[in-house]
Parts: structure tokens; C-alpha cells; sequence
């Protein structure tokens, strides 16, 4: 079976696409639930701190059933993450510090989901960052999860190529 790992940005389309708070919806939340139960998916502890800011009670509610199913991450996941990027800045637009925040002193799940889709092989990043489809005039894509992934060899699913995962 795929690991799959999921971050931020796939909650909050799900959040905006399937709204929790509809009936209809239920049968999608239920499945996702069981898959982070059934360690089918992955919910970072970094990923958990970041969906804290949406101010939704009902997703807020949801979210609070996986207190204690968060994988967690720790400062060599980010080394290991920052030498990948030094590796390839030279194909890449924009600073490691600016796009992962750690100019702001903010954490930044980002990184955290590379790392653990290079420790759990053959896994897939759940994402709804694009892929940027050809690089600048300097010939360097833009520096986000899945242009820094590709150098590590990461699949990276966007929401709408990928719903069936999740029903």
C-alpha cells in the first residue's frame, strides 16, 4: 500500500470543495478519517499546527480526532531538506529561507512533507501546489513542494487528480 502524506493546502480544498458542515459531504470526511486512523495517510504534527488557524469550529472539531495520531517530525528532517535544495537551487526561483519560512521564524510544514516522503519510500505527497509547467527565462522553476520533490524523486497528487484516494 502507498503511504500518502498529506499536507495543509489538500485539507483546505477538501474544506473548500466538500464543506464539512454538508450532509452529503459526510461519507468523504468519514473516509478520510479512517485513512489517517488506518495510518493510510499521514498528518504531520507541523501539518496539524498549520490547519489550527482555520477558522472553521466544525473542521476545528473534526481535526481535534487526531490529537494523538500526529507522525512527528524533528530539525534533522530539515536539514536533510535544506541540502537537497542547496543541491539544486540552481534550478530552482526563490530563497529556501523566503518560501519555507524560516526568514519569518514561522514553521513551515513544507520541508517536513519531503522529508518524510523520502523516509517512507514509494510514498506520495497529497498537495494542491502546482507544479510549475516550464521554468523562467533564467531556466529556474519556481520553488515550491512539488519543484523541490521532483529532485528527490517525490510524487506529489493534487486534490483533483486524486479525489479518489480519499472516497
Amino acid at each position: 500500500m502507498i503511504k500518502k502524506i498529506i499536507d495543509s493546502s489538500y485539507f483546505s480544498d477538501i474544506l473548500t470543495y466538500y464543506p464539512i458542515d454538508i450532509q452529503n459531504f459526510k461519507f468523504i470526511w468519514d473516509k478520510l478519517e479512517e485513512k489517517i486512523k488506518n495510518n493510510e495517510i499521514i498528518l504531520l504534527n507541523v501539518v496539524y499546527k498549520e490547519l489550527k488557524s482555520i477558522q472553521n469550529d466544525k473542521f476545528q472539531n473534526y481535526l481535534a480526532k487526531f490529537d494523538n495520531l500526529l507522525e512527528p517530525t524533528n530539525q534533522n528532517d530539515y536539514i536533510e531538506i535544506i541540502d537537497l535544495y542547496q543541491k539544486n537551487q540552481n534550478k530552482l526561483k526563490g530563497s529556501f529561507q523566503h518560501t519555507f519560512g524560516t526568514a519569518k521564524k514561522k514553521i513551515n510544514a513544507d520541508p517536513y512533507l519531503i522529508s518524510k516522503a523520502i523516509e517512507i519510500e514509494g510514498s506520495v505527497i497529497l498537495t494542491n501546489e502546482i507544479m510549475p509547467n516550464k521554468p523562467d527565462n533564467n531556466g529556474k522553476k519556481k520553488l515550491n513542494i512539488p519543484s523541490l520533490a521532483e529532485y528527490a524523486k517525490i510524487k506529489c497528487l493534487e486534490l483533483r487528480n486524486s479525489v479518489d484516494i480519499i472516497t
